[in-house]
């Protein structure tokens, strides 16, 4: 018997051996390496495919771990046009705080319409490593009017309670962009009380100052005259108005002749999708005055601003508000995740 031959096969055996148990005890520990430092999404608000989702929202990933850094170009938010393709939203700002990510949009996004926020794989690196996975959240900014819940149909305020709590239903009031109206009115008569001078007819002038130049693209005016229309026509943009456009401000102005002593003065801003955005009335009242002036000037305390019905429950001051600046058929109600 060869011994030595026998003994060189054992130490063979014996070196592979060990070398297989040190590959397959490095391979153990580095998968419970990678299992251990797996970056996951814990949470968002909104979540994938929620329906109300407030259009003040600024959506928010919650993952397994502080977020240390985050490649802002793969990461979108883009909103579903009726051809089924994509327009990327403008962002304000992607912010981190702990182990939330923050997504910021520049402007509130629209009521009735679809998103999707996408994350590219590695977009996002946690404490624990990256976060590996591509992952889209779809979501829906549908709207219930605030009017149909609280004045028209009861049964449907019941029923949403069933579901949802007053903490978790936001009313949202609409953006407000008109600041001011002026009006300056000379009725039909003459200017002095003399023989010789000549009676010249109603002259009228219209002024409106507007928040947000880049919002308000048009102002359209109509004067009523015991409930109807007796003139309208697109206010004309004063282009030398250097102190209002540096404070974000534009005035609007409009001439009418030959108006009767009392009327109404309806204005109307638009954005550049031809969408109503503000609407306000100022009432011109006869009186024994050759000239007059009258001016409106439009503060909110509520405009573009969200309550939940719990805040307005517990604040009547509030609610009172919310009623007295906006018409009752503009405020929507939608819902927190």
């Amino acid at each position: 018997m060869n011994f030595s031959n026998i003994f060189s096969k054992i130490s063979i055996l014996f070196i592979c051996s060990m070398m297989f148990f040190s590959i397959f005890f490095s391979f153990s520990q580095s998968t419970k390496v990678i299992a251990a430092n797996n970056a996951r999404i814990k949470d968002s608000s909104p979540r994938d495919g929620s329906k109300q989702v407030p259009v003040d929202i600024e959506p928010t990933i919650t993952f397994n771990d502080k977020v240390l850094n985050v490649h802002e170009n793969r990461i979108e938010l883009k909103l579903k046009k009726s051809n089924n393709k994509y327009e990327e939203i403008e962002l304000k700002e992607i912010r981190k705080s702990g182990e939330k990510l923050i997504i910021v949009p520049e402007d509130k996004l629209e009521f009735n319409k679809k998103y999707v926020l996408e994350i590219d794989n590695n977009a996002v690196e946690l404490k624990n490593g990256y976060y590996r996975n591509s992952r889209n959240i779809d979501f829906e900014t549908n709207y219930i009017d605030f009017y149909d819940l609280m004045v028209v149909n009861d049964a449907k305020l019941s029923s949403i309670l069933e579901t949802y709590t007053p903490r978790e239903l936001r009313v949202i009031a609409p953006d407000r962009y008109i600041e001011e109206i002026s009006v300056l009115h000379k009725k039909r008569g003459k200017v002095e009380d003399d023989t010789l001078q000549q009676i010249t007819d109603s002259l009228t002038n219209i002024d409106i100052v507007t928040e947000d130049t880049y919002k308000v693209k048009r102002v359209y005016v109509k004067i009523k005259y015991q409930g109807h229309t007796m003139h309208s026509g697109n206010a004309i943009k004063v282009t030398d108005n250097d102190d209002k456009r540096k404070k974000g401000k534009d005035l609007y102005t409009l001439g009418f002749g030959n108006l009767p002593p009392a009327y109404d003065v309806i204005v109307i801003s638009y954005n550049s999708k031809n969408e109503e955005v503000d609407k306000q009335t100022i009432k011109v009242a006869a009186n024994d005055k050759l000239f007059q002036e009258i001016k409106e000037t439009y503060k909110y305390k509520t405009a573009g601003e969200s309550f939940t019905l719990y805040e307005l429950l517990d604040d009547d001051k509030k609610f009172n508000d919310l009623l007295t600046e906006n018409d009752m058929k503009k405020l929507k109600v939608q819902v927190d995740d």
